[in-house]
């Protein structure tokens, strides 16, 4: 039986749970579908945008913090040549060893794979859907895309059907020969896993080897010496809302001997019908061909490193890797040999490790500059071995002395935040949490002058507008922390925290803007603290339907600024909640909302029994909407989302200024809408089609800040509040020529 272990997907998979709520998965397509009706209905070449709309958003960063990469590759004669492929950020390229880099493809954000076409590094493959599935992130991808003009432009090649992409291996002696590593819908059971062949350079494909539904590939690799033989890494994941299964007896390595047509499981010195093994990561000497390494997981660890000295026919147990203590190696698995001495090796899990004796014994890697760990590519010039470079969910860092020394690249936007926030005080001081890169803040608003704080994965940032000195971040599961010194150094708050209750992955935080040192947690209860969070108090029993596991928490928290008393409530499975006198009593409002996990809950800043309500997840045909307003505080729901496409919406924002105006961040853009739902229309140009998670808003500067879970953050200049600039009657006009139905 394949063994349910507890992965760093179990108890944080927020990014799929929250968009497939309740059911198991999102509807099969629905992302593409998606991508395509807001390119349609809401493109920045619409003619009938106002001046507004026509307005670009601008890049405030961060540049110099990073993010998730999950695939590189480094030009076969020109060493300053590099591609990297993002987890949630889309494939970027530098032409002066990572100093510099720019986006050459975002047809699917989610990137898993980057291959050059043998002998013509103009034609690069990208594998879409990254190959890390943890759930936190990243919808799936779509298929396999070509650029045959290193870049420029991209062509797409099907087989979206794979969702997730492990590996590209190309025959180096017939490039119309390319196999593709397919993960699959790691959510469901799938017969779409598996290792699929193209004999013409990806105009068809055929599946040529499959497992079981629930077992796919990871890795695959040609033999140098022997184009026939092919390699592929086979890996039981598979996860329900509950459970996580990352190893099984169906892992293991197969082998090919006649390109494809027939595998069978090697036996022979590596791991086999073994419960506890899960991911293997290949990788080949190229100065000795027949020299192979494979990098193992067993449970949630390091099963040891193996070699082959004959091509693959058999291998070695080299070094049992238990004893490192890595505990998520089925997320992060990598191994990589040095073109000029087969001896020597790298491998990449949360730590880098490295061995010169072929793979006998390791070492910790030094660094000198920035280090972060979770390593997800590792890659040698070819042309000069002493240039490497290794992905992580830090981002790119380099080297020019094969290792010895490492730095970071400084000039790479993909930061994926969960949050943001700015400062009453400063428009400039741009605060947000991000996976795995802590929380983080400028006071500049420059792009490459953001400072980390606090620590792990970061989610709400909150700051006193009346004394900045005073901040508050999280980590995941509500790590509740406070600063008085700006963001220098944090305390714990926890202190009135019950640690059994039901925390959020983004355990949400709120502050009362008339009483600053009042804010708000929620864990299946609401907690209070007035003063700074020294000391926590529940104020409610539980607002969930009490679930657990999967769903089960507070997802959402407002308090009204026009009257402290009003504080509204969302949970991530369905919930809406409203006191109207401080706590003492709650009233569940939710009866006629669609059951779908509560991304926000937003105040009117002019008024208290003005409310919105955001839900994620997506409609399937059943005409439920994805925002909602009341003003009588949720007594009746009117769904103003009615001209949207079918995207899910995770945050609101009420124009200060100007009631009537609402700005919405979804999965793919930023919209507004100045008659309260009546039409809605994309806001401003050069904003990347990733999620946009938060919104932040400065009234006095009259800025719109967007927090993106893959392109860092973007700031827009709103027009002031009387100076609309958006001709109302165009937008309606437009939504109803471009979806008759939604729009009549």
């Amino acid at each position: 039986m394949p063994v349910a272990a507890t992965d760093a997907g179990l108890d944080n998979d927020w990014f799929l749970t929250q968009r497939s709520y309740p059911h198991d998965d999102i509807p099969a397509g629905a992302p593409e579908s998606m991508r395509r009706e807001m390119r349609r209905r809401f493109s920045s070449k619409n003619p009938l945008r106002g001046v507004n709309e026509a307005s670009s958003w601008t890049l405030v960063g961060p540049s110099n913090i990073g993010g998730r990469i999950m695939a590189v590759l480094i030009h076969p004669t020109d060493p300053d040549i590099i591609y990297a492929g993002a987890a949630s950020g889309g494939v970027w390229k530098s032409t002066d060893f990572g100093i510099t880099w720019s986006n050459i493809f975002n047809e699917s954000y989610s990137i898993g794979a980057l291959a050059f076409e043998p002998g013509d590094p103009n034609t690069i493959y990208v594998g879409t859907g990254e190959n890390a599935p943890a759930g936190v992130a990243t919808y799936p991808g779509n298929g396999i895309w070509r650029s045959t003009d290193a870049g420029a432009t991209w062509t797409s090649l099907g087989l979206a059907e794979i969702a997730y992409t492990g590996k590209i291996a190309i025959n180096p002696l017939n490039p119309s020969t390319i196999y593709v590593a397919g993960i699959g819908l790691y959510r469901a059971r799938t017969t779409d896993r598996g290792v699929y062949k193209s004999t013409d350079r990806g105009a068809t494909w055929n599946k040529v080897l499959f497992v079981n539904d629930t077992t796919c590939a990871i890795d695959v690799m040609i033999d140098a010496l022997d184009t026939a033989h092919v390699f592929a890494s086979m890996w039981t994941r598979y996860r329900t809302p509950h459970v996580s299964v990352i190893s099984g007896p169906s892992s293991g390595l197969y082998v090919s001997t006649n390109a494809g047509s027939s595998w069978s499981v090697m036996t022979d010195g590596m791991p086999h019908n073994d419960a506890s093994l899960g991911r293997i990561s290949l990788s080949r000497s190229p100065s000795t061909p027949y020299i192979l390494y494979a990098l193992t997981q067993s449970g949630v660890g390091w099963g040891g490193m193996y070699r082959s000295s004959d091509a693959g026919l058999s291998w070695v147990k080299m070094y049992d890797g238990g004893a490192n203590g890595e505990g998520q190696v089925w997320y992060n698995n990598v191994v990589a040999v040095d073109p000029g001495n087969p001896d020597a090796l790298w491998a990449g899990m949360t730590v880098l490790y490295k061995s010169t004796n072929g793979g006998a014994t390791f070492s910790g890697a030094s660094f000198f500059g920035s280090s972060h760990p979770d390593y997800h590519a590792i890659e040698y010039a070819p042309s000069d071995p002493s240039r490497m470079v290794i992905g992580n969910d830090g981002g790119i860092f380099t080297s020019t002395d094969g290792g010895a020394s490492w730095w970071k690249s400084y000039n790479l936007p993909i930061t994926q935040f969960y949050a943001g926030a700015v400062s009453a005080q400063n428009p400039n001081r741009i605060m947000g949490g991000a996976q795995d890169n802590n929380s983080m803040q400028t006071h500049t608003g420059v792009v490459d002058s953001w400072t980390g704080m606090y620590c792990c994965d970061g989610f709400y940032t909150l700051i006193d507008p009346t004394d900045s000195n005073y901040v508050y971040a999280e980590y995941q599961n509500g790590g509740l922390g406070y600063s008085t010194n700006g963001g220098g150094s944090f305390t714990y708050a926890g202190n009135g925290l019950v640690g059994g209750d039901r925390w959020n992955w983004e355990t949400p935080i709120a502050m009362d803007l008339q009483h600053p040192k009042t804010l708000y947690a929620g864990s299946q209860r609401v907690y209070r603290t007035k003063n700074n969070m020294q000391l926590w108090t529940a104020i409610s029993g539980d607002l969930t339907y009490g679930n657990g596991g999967r769903v089960g928490t507070i997802s959402t928290i407002d308090v009204s600024r026009t009257d402290s008393n009003v504080v509204y409530v969302g949970t991530d499975d369905g919930r809406v909640w409203v006191t109207t006198n401080g706590g003492t009593n709650w009233t569940d409002v939710a009866a006629t909302l669609p059951v779908r996990w509560v991304t926000r809950v937003s105040v009117d800043p002019h008024a208290a029994n003005v409310a919105y309500v955001t839900l994620s997840g997506f409609i399937e045909n059943d005409m439920a909407g994805h925002i909602y307003r009341t003003t009588n505080y949720g007594s009746t729901w009117t769904n103003i989302g009615g001209t949207l496409p079918d995207v899910p919406v995770n945050d609101i924002v009420v124009d200060p200024g100007n009631a009537s105006t609402l700005y919405i961040a979804t999965d793919l853009n930023v919209m507004v809408t100045y008659d309260l739902g009546g039409s809605w229309t994309a806001l401003g140009s050069a904003l990347p089609e990733v999620p946009v998670h938060d919104l932040a808003v400065h009234d006095g500067a009259r800025r719109l800040y967007a927090f993106t879970h893959g392109r860092s953050a973007f700031r827009f200049d709103l027009p002031s509040p009387g100076t609309v600039t958006v001709n109302v009657a165009l937008s309606r006009l437009w939504n109803l020529v471009s979806n008759p139905v939604a729009g009549t």
